[in-house]
């Protein structure tokens, strides 16, 4: 009784040591997979391709979804989600210390792939710590006090970070070993401020695993009794695949439009930190998000979690427009504003929607379906950006030539001479991508299931 008291308040030990993971979190996931670490393995004079990049970021996603439903088994039959998570944030933090000690471009890739899995499969342990933490009374602002303080988590990586890959003689692998000891840091206090109860004493049984694999196709069988579910799931994918993938490529891509010496040209100085175009690219997104978050959970509140959706993908839609048409660093600051913007009520909104549409007995089993399709759209992104900008579009011009229409072959080959221009055709594909979300998100019913009445 006591323990359910303590929880009723959000600033306990427990809770607290929850959410400043997520400002670790963010840490890793900003420095890493979307800002840093890209910019340096794909640099000009050395590096690999961004399609070479993009297949990495595929293959470590496509393992992380396929071992998804073996870790939340194993991670509900013992009831000791810590030493799980203790394991695999060692693994991503020491890959994650050895980014930058190659010279070779092959081993870092390797570690960037291991280290992007463990930090994925963190994530399950991670999350099911919540109900430890919180109570269904105060879940909702548990889970919004992390998510607050991995905003922080984004302004601290900018400030702290920034300036050691700007540094003279340095680049962005100055910041791998920082990133590294920030997220051992921060994490350890979660390591050891929450108590749970004692793993059960019996042999691990595998038909364990193999039962949340049955719960998994049996959700997936259930599809002509939850159509209007399903249809928000498929909306889902296809919409993350484009918000996704452009957080994951927008350094890459600011950087191949503009050119190395523009990017990394010094846009502001703050205090004597300065900070490239990039880099304020990168602010100006996390501060966008920072402000329009709250103000989307108002929308929510008033117009309804679907409505709230739509006008959020139309925000994402209009910012890939932007992004494929701009040639100025300017343009760029209103691109990371637009996606900063929606970004900040992405997550708000569905999730609302999911609950709301969701047989009340079954919220838990769609949800872990929902985690699927976020973890699938996180490879399907990336390979269509990988086989976009990898396509040899010689070949494609060569056969257009050879059935009589050079003109078309001759646009093609002036299209895709540079990988910048290739990259510009991969974010149209991305568009495309967002628009079949949007067309199956219409025709969703934002209608609260009959169960949730009964």
């Amino acid at each position: 009784m006591k323990d359910a008291e303590k929880r009723q308040t959000v600033f306990t030990l427990p809770t607290i040591s929850w959410a400043i993971y997520d400002l670790a979190n963010t840490i890793f996931s900003l420095a890493i997979l979307s800002f840093f670490f890209p910019l340096w393995i794909t640099r000009e004079n050395g590096g690999v391709s961004s399609a070479e990049y993009a297949m990495t970021v595929s293959i470590s996603m496509l393992a992380a979804a396929a071992i998804l439903p073996i870790l939340g088994a194993i991670s509900d039959s013992y009831g000791k989600r810590i030493p799980f998570l203790r394991i695999f944030v060692i693994i991503c933090v020491a890959c994650t210390a050895l980014l930058g000690q190659s010279q070779s471009m092959i081993l870092p890739l390797v570690l960037f792939a291991v280290a992007n899995f463990a930090y994925q499969s963190a994530e399950v342990f991670y999350n099911a710590l919540l109900p430890q933490v919180s109570t269904a009374k105060n879940r909702g602002l548990v889970s919004g006090f992390g998510v607050g303080i991995g905003y922080i988590g984004s302004i601290i990586t900018i400030i702290l970070l920034a300036p050691l890959a700007t540094a003279e003689g340095a680049d962005e692998s100055a910041t791998f070993l920082p990133t590294a000891i920030l997220y051992i840091v921060i994490a350890l206090p979660l390591f050891f401020a929450i108590r749970e109860r004692k793993p059960d004493e019996r042999k691990f049984d595998y038909k364990v695993i193999v039962d949340a694999y049955k719960q998994l196709f049996s959700t997936l069988k259930n599809f002509k009794e939850n159509k209007n579910l399903f249809k928000f799931i498929v909306a889902r994918f296809f919409y993350l695949d484009a918000i996704n993938t452009l957080i994951a490529f927008m350094a890459i891509y600011v950087t191949a439009i503009l050119g190395e010496e523009v990017a990394k040209t010094e846009a502001m100085n703050l205090g004597g930190i300065s900070f490239t175009g990039t880099e304020l690219v990168l602010i100006i997104g996390v501060l966008s998000a920072l402000c329009s978050a709250f103000l989307y959970g108002w929308m929510v509140t008033k117009i309804g979690p679907k409505s709230t959706l739509l006008i959020i993908l139309t925000i994402w839609g209009a910012a890939l427009i932007w992004a494929v048409l701009g040639t100025e660093i300017v343009q760029f600051y209103g691109v990371a504003f637009l996606a900063g913007s929606a970004l900040g009520g992405t997550w708000t909104a569905d999730r609302v929607l999911l609950t709301r549409i969701a047989p009340a007995g079954q919220v838990g089993q769609f949800f872990g379906l929902y985690q699927m399709v976020g973890r699938l759209s996180a490879v399907i992104g990336p390979l269509v950006w990988a086989i976009v900008t990898a396509t040899q579009w010689i070949v494609i011009a060569k056969i257009f030539d050879w059935i009589g229409v050079e003109w078309i072959s001759g646009e093609i080959m002036s299209l895709t001479e540079l990988e910048s221009s290739r990259m510009r055709i991969a974010l149209v594909a991305l568009l495309l991508l967002l628009v079949v979300g949007v067309i199956i998100l219409r025709k969703v019913k934002d209608e609260e299931h009959p169960s949730h009445q009964s």
